[in-house]
């Protein structure tokens, strides 16, 4: 069981402070971006529990509070307390806690326009971020005056470091992306956008960019086409449905974009040089 000493509140408590600042959660503008906050809130999750992979339709931040996990989507990694996770809209992720509860902060909030969050080398940790929100909450419990107007300041703080994990802060440019940036913004709407079928032009309109211009970049970039970038980016995905789901291949095809199953298996067979069911099995012998 989590222990109420472990963070300066009390479990209930903080969920009842967390209601409270999100109904009073002001929009804030921050670097030309509109940050909404839906909504804030506690979780726990007790030793060794795995949290299956999900996505959401808004960005995620997480705060550990106490105890700590493994994030296990893709590469595995620790993540302590004062560690900081950020989940772009539609990106699936998955964890576990460890040998002990971990209690989490959680913050769903909207940014428009979107800023890409491609995971990091490492997740960051933020000591910091502890002791700022045991102020939010205290400012929140002892409600004295001027605490909704200093509400928003200690809010667009912990979102702006919440967003620090990707390109941030983020710059409107004209003309499509510059070159440092296209391949984060071209992966990240690939991974929006995996389960559509998706053309060059699609691709170049959502980027601002002539069909050219994007293709000469990310030749130049990469050494491969756009649409070679996309096959690789749903095989690997599909790889990953296939090792950690017991969903079928036709529910895999489509979550990829490839709801022929015909298809798909040809594909991945020219990618992987295996079947689908050949990989999923040699997988789970390992």
């Amino acid at each position: 069981m989590y222990s109420d000493d472990a963070f300066p509140f009390p479990f209930a408590e903080i969920r009842r402070l967390c209601q409270t600042i999100t109904q009073h959660a002001p929009e804030v503008v921050l670097d030309r971006h509109r940050l909404v906050i839906h909504d804030i809130h506690p979780h726990i999750v007790t030793a060794g529990r795995p949290v299956q992979e999900h996505e959401h339709s808004y960005y995620e931040g997480h705060l550990f509070l106490e105890g700590g996990g493994i994030y296990v989507t893709g590469r595995e990694e620790a993540v302590g307390q004062g560690g900081t996770l950020l989940h772009a809209p539609h990106v699936a992720h998955a964890w576990r806690a460890v040998d002990a509860p971990a209690l989490r902060l959680l913050v769903w909030f909207s940014c428009d326009p979107l800023v890409p969050i491609p995971r990091p080398l490492a997740w960051p940790t933020y000591p910091d971020l502890l002791q700022e929100v045991a102020l939010l909450l205290r400012d929140t419990a002892e409600g004295t005056a001027g605490w909704q107007h200093r509400l928003g300041a200690r809010l667009t703080l912990l979102v702006s470091r919440f967003l620090s994990v990707g390109d941030w802060p983020a710059t409107l440019r004209a003309g499509g992306p510059a070159p440092s940036t296209l391949l984060t913004d071209l992966e990240q709407f690939f991974r929006d956008n995996l389960a559509r079928p998706l053309t060059l032009t699609d691709i170049a309109a959502h980027l601002g960019m002539s069909e050219r211009t994007l293709s000469r970049q990310c030749m130049t970039l990469t050494g491969q086409t756009v649409m070679d970038r996309l096959q690789n980016l749903r095989m690997m995905r599909a790889a990953a449905l296939l090792t950690d789901t017991a969903q079928t291949l036709e529910s895999i095809g489509a979550a990829i974009g490839m709801p022929d199953p015909s298809y798909f298996c040809r594909r991945f067979r020219r990618h992987f040089h295996m079947t689908p069911t050949q990989y999923r099995g040699r997988i789970r012998d390992v």
